[in-house]
């Protein structure tokens, strides 16, 4: 029977960023129950980074994993991991206190956002609509990101360090008994000294194999749809654009818009599936804002995003089980935050302690832990 000093459970990118981490200096097994590494969110991520609009410790785990980024190791990836893509927040008369409480906001945290009048807000995407807008909220340092270029460098980093990724592995029991995890998996039996959790959707599911109490996991459904820009918009470089309230986005990728209605319909973990209706409302949604006909719909699909009781990330070891490490509730920010809490996490496992740059952001293991939402319970 294999031991291992650590077992991640889930090959997204959170697993395989905290596996590539932690084994740099200890002994780890990556195990998924997908024939795919990535297969359920990481592959059906919008690819955004676009953090001035996050809660304070997404923005700190966001701005902690730009270096990483924008500088990734010798031999990571062959291509740059992120591109500079401003990010327009878009708002409609209707809309005018939400934009000015936003606005506000980002002020007084000194973000690089600029506030745009209606005319520059259509300077940046001319296909809006002049008279449907309030004004616009400009991000200064968005950025797309190749979603498959870093996961696919966490998995060849971990063949280089000569960590096994083990598919179709599904947990069925797990056991902790004389300072040893007991993992049954598909087939196979291991052992590990700690457990990350980092199963998306299946996270409240695989603490209860493993007999810790679930958190209170919601997975919610988002669904996407692309479709033919207008022809005298091709090749054209514009903004993300995003509704001041969220209840829709779209990008142009060269002749194809990408679009969304933002929402988030609470499912079981499972095969996320596009709804027509959905697709219908973000597209009327879009075009009561911007002239952008759709003759058809070239393709859709929908992920889940899984979110915490308080919709901020959890890494950290259950207060009841400290062999048990949480990495869950990325709740669509887990691609541009997942370099920094990979490397907290594996710091967390091996010495309990958070990177001293992320307590410099004002992050701390209380803060990220699923500790907080203990406490709540108890009170």
């Amino acid at each position: 029977m294999k031991h291992f000093d650590v077992v991640v459970i889930g090959a997204g990118i959170a697993g395989s960023s905290v596996a590539f981490e932690a084994a740099k200096t200890s002994s780890v097994a990556l195990v998924e129950m997908e024939s795919v590494a990535g297969y359920h969110s990481t592959g059906r991520s919008a690819a955004l980074f676009s953090a001035n609009f996050a809660s304070p410790s997404t923005y700190a785990l966001a701005l902690g994993s730009l270096d990483f980024l924008l500088n990734p190791p010798a031999g990571f990836s062959d291509v740059p991991l992120v591109s500079p893509r401003e990010v327009l927040w878009v708002a409609t008369p209707g809309q005018a206190s939400a934009f000015d409480s936003m606005a506000r906001e980002v002020r007084e945290r000194g973000y690089k956002v600029r506030t745009l009048a209606v005319s520059e807000t259509v300077a940046a995407c001319p296909a809006l609509k002049p008279e449907a807008l309030h004004g616009g909220l400009l991000e200064l340092d968005g950025y797309d990101m190749d979603v498959n270029a870093l996961h696919q460098g966490y998995l060849r980093g971990l063949k280089a360090l000569g960590c096994p990724v083990l598919l179709d592995m599904p947990l069925t029991s797990a056991e902790w008994s004389q300072g040893a995890w007991t993992l049954r998996l598909g087939g196979e039996t291991m052992t590990a000294s700690r457990l990350v959790n980092a199963a998306g959707a299946w996270g409240d599911a695989v603490a209860s194999a493993c007999g810790v109490q679930p958190l209170g996991l919601k997975a919610m459904r988002r669904t996407v749809a692309t479709f033919d820009a207008p022809a005298q918009f091709h090749g054209s470089t514009w903004p993300f654009v995003y509704d001041i309230e969220e209840r829709f986005y779209f990008k142009l990728e060269h002749s194809t818009i990408l679009a969304s209605p933002s929402d988030e319909t609470l499912q079981d973990a499972g095969d996320a599936v596009a709804d027509d209706m959905d697709i219908a409302i973000g597209i009327d949604r879009i075009q009561q804002v911007a002239d952008l006909p759709v003759s058809r719909i070239r393709g859709n699909w929908a992920g889940l995003r899984v979110f915490s009781p308080d919709r901020d990330l959890v890494v950290g070891f259950d207060q009841d089980v400290p062999s048990f490490l949480w990495l869950v509730g990325q709740g669509g920010v887990g691609i541009m935050t997942a370099p920094a809490a990979a490397r907290a996490a594996a710091q967390l496992l091996l010495d309990g302690q958070v990177p001293a740059d992320l307590l410099a952001r004002g992050l701390s293991a209380e803060l990220l832990g699923p500790g907080r939402f203990r406490k709540k319970m108890a009170a």
